[in-house]
């Protein structure tokens, strides 16, 4: 197993339903999300995980291939802590913006380059 890099990579998320390609997406997206981690400047992860709006709630879903990176993020923590003591939950927008504050970048690609 090698070892993971962190700081050659840089704290990012993307939404794939808004990105150039989600129409033309082989399965469409069943429920709004957001990828999470950490990422190349050229492309590749050292772990990413997602966060799910759905019926029930929002919901984090990683592997275990991307835990490392998860706890690498402890003012991500932090923040789905301080959302669960909320009044409501955020749209996907919203914690977007959150993120934003938070220093992560938004990736996603909304035009075809």
């Amino acid at each position: 197993m090698r070892d993971k890099i962190f700081s050659e990579s840089a704290k990012a998320f993307s939404i794939p339903y808004e990105a150039w390609y989600a129409e033309t997406s082989v399965k469409p997206f069943e429920n709004e999300h957001i990828m999470i981690g950490f990422y190349y400047e050229n492309d590749g992860t050292e772990g990413e995980f997602r966060l799910e709006w759905g019926k029930y709630g929002i919901a984090l879903k990683a592997y275990n291939d991307a835990w490392e990176a998860l706890s690498k993020m402890p003012e991500l923590i932090e923040l789905l802590g301080k959302i669960d003591r909320g009044e409501r939950e955020p749209t996907v927008k919203e914690f977007a913006e959150m993120l934003k504050e938070l220093g992560y970048k938004d990736i996603t690609e909304r035009v075809r380059k």
